[in-house]
């Protein structure tokens, strides 16, 4: 936010010279606090080699990094209360609803948005990072827009992946495999995997 204001200030008509010196005095200052908050955390996971090892794990797939894993953990409390899938889903506002009223109002599904806002803040650029790297999101997130052409729509339901995969990989205590999904879907017969990809869940 700061570094837009700054370039807004940089680009303007007649840019003030004390307003620019002071929004690069914040940036500096807001770095340095990353730095140091960023050293607190890796101190904090290194401490505990059993935390260590599962957060290492979750990083090995692509877009998610150490501060957004550290993050999603932190927030949801190691996954503590969650028994399964579904309960994390809709903790954090992924849930799918639909607004019906009788016969004649029917709109588009959408997420709920009722949940943990801060999960769904904190997995928005690790999404567009996973859609621009990782060749399974990559096409996920096409094929989505392709049909939808909404392309919030497609970076939405690669959150929703990507926090089940943190969940999966954290608990399970293992690194990412980049064939599992080729795999899950030799095992469906070819009508439910069709389903799948027609709700785009595969």
């Amino acid at each position: 936010m700061v570094s837009n204001q700054l370039h807004a200030e940089q680009a303007s008509y007649c840019p003030e010279s004390t307003s620019i010196e002071r929004f690069e005095k914040r940036l500096t200052f807001l770095s340095e606090q990353i730095e140091q908050i960023v050293k607190e955390l890796k101190e904090r996971v290194n401490s505990d080699q059993e935390l260590k090892e599962r957060i290492d794990n979750v990083c090995t797939a692509k877009g998610l990094g150490f501060i957004t894993t550290c993050g999603v953990v932190s927030e949801l409390n190691g996954f503590a209360l969650f028994r399964n899938r579904s309960q994390l889903v809709s903790y954090a506002g992924y849930d799918v609803v639909k607004k019906e009223s009788g016969t004649s109002v029917s709109a588009p599904t959408k997420i709920s948005k009722k949940g943990n806002s801060y999960v769904r803040q904190m997995l928005f650029m690790s999404a567009m990072t996973a859609a621009r790297s990782d060749d399974h999101h990559k096409d996920y997130y096409h094929r989505i827009v392709g049909k939808s052409g909404i392309k919030m729509k497609a970076n939405v339901a690669i959150q929703r992946k990507l926090l089940l995969l943190v969940y999966t990989l954290f608990k399970n205590n293992v690194p990412y495999d980049p064939e599992h999904h080729k795999g899950l879907k030799e095992k469906l017969s070819p009508k439910v995997r069709d389903i799948l990809m027609e709700n785009e869940m595969v």
